[in-house]
């Protein structure tokens, strides 16, 4: 009976958005029915995901989180150079998680002071790959929706391996704004102790390494560079501490530095080639 409702609601929006399209024939109206409908194929999956393993105990769980960042840098630009929330929840059924991410803005440095800026919506896949003993690999796909700039999807795959450090790769496929395709080499290594605060409340370390390489047709959208070049790489530290009912808090030390004097010099994303920041986090499992 729900998803009979919710497919029935479904459809009746399209139904709403192609009749205004057709008469209306803006353009605006146009990205905003195929976001609509690519939102709703979305909750609608995972809604009906999340019903056929509501029985099953160990089918569905819950991961929310919640970050204060001193800045919002992805993939070395900087997005937001003052401090920002990022509120998270993943909703994992059996391989499968969907993830909604958040930024928010806590001051008027870009003249949108409490407001969020960027919504994304993950679809993931993530399995052992069959034959192979210790190598595993996830493919999905990311939609990015900003409320006063428009939107772009990607699609990713990628292998990870049971190795020292733990390596990785992924590589990510932007099938709209950028047209392009992004690389991402990953490395990690996690100690469970390294000192403690208290008794049973030790501190962990967890550190990890990213470098990461753009296309010609990336680069040219995101930083104005004709090339195909390595982006940057980030150096980033957590120190997670176990807290009681389940609950984890850690703080988080950044370093990132561009790569390449052309990307260096593009100026992109203000002026600044090398960011060292910090932040804090709380999450919980159910």
């Amino acid at each position: 009976m729900f998803f009979w409702h919710y497919n029935c609601s479904f459809k009746i929006l399209l139904k709403i958005r192609w009749f205004r399209m057709f008469f209306g024939g803006f353009k605006e109206e146009i990205a905003m029915s195929v976001r609509n409908m690519l939102l709703n194929c979305f909750f609608c999956f995972a809604a009906l995901t999340g019903f056929v393993y509501a029985e099953d105990d160990e089918g569905v769980s819950v991961d929310l989180s919640l970050d204060y960042v001193g800045k919002y840098i992805w993939r070395g630009q900087n997005v937001v150079d003052d401090p920002v929330l990022w509120p998270n929840v993943d909703i994992n059924f059996g391989k499968w998680t969907a993830t909604f991410w958040g930024n928010f803005e806590t001051t008027n440095i870009n003249g949108q002071n409490d407001e969020f800026t960027e919504f994304d919506y993950i679809l993931d896949y993530s399995d052992d790959l069959p034959g192979f003993d210790g190598i595993g690999f996830s493919f999905g796909t990311i939609y990015y929706y900003f409320p006063s700039a428009g939107d772009t999807t990607e699609i990713y795959w990628g292998l990870n391996f049971d190795l020292p450090l733990n390596p990785s790769f992924t590589i990510y496929h932007d099938v709209h704004a950028a047209a392009g395709t992004f690389v991402s080499f990953n490395l990690e290594h996690s100690i469970d102790k390294i000192f403690e605060l208290g008794p049973d409340l030790p501190v962990g370390l967890t550190l990890g390494l990213e470098l990461t390489w753009g296309s010609s047709s990336y680069n040219h959208a995101y930083w104005g560079v004709n090339d195909n070049k390595l982006n940057y790489w980030q150096l980033t530290a957590s120190f997670p501490v176990e807290l009681s009912d389940g609950w984890t808090f850690a703080g988080n030390l950044y370093y990132v530095t561009l790569l390449g004097d052309s990307i260096r010099n593009s100026n992109a994303f203000r002026e600044e080639s090398d960011y060292f920041f910090a932040g804090i986090s709380l999450s919980k499992s159910f």
